[in-house]
């Protein structure tokens, strides 16, 4: 009998922490700027990764500057 009430109590105390709610994930704004002088690359890449995955972004350079604009999870 009192197996199976700590089974019973067991039981739902496991299901109950798989029923929680996830905190959503705040992500932050990140910009990086930069500059080149001299140069006649037209294309800057950035590689970076999110949630495990990798990604490559691109900017384009405009008389000499550049801007990625990115959310981060994470510094």
């Amino acid at each position: 009998m009192i197996k199976t009430i700590a089974t019973g109590i067991l039981t739902i105390l496991f299901l109950n922490s798989y029923s929680q709610k996830q905190t959503p994930v705040k992500t932050t704004p990140l910009q990086i700027e930069g500059s080149m002088r001299n140069s006649d690359i037209k294309r800057i890449y950035l590689h970076h990764r999110k949630d495990e995955k990798s990604f490559i972004d691109s900017a384009q350079i405009s008389k000499g500057t550049f801007k990625f604009s990115l959310k981060v999870t994470e510094p």
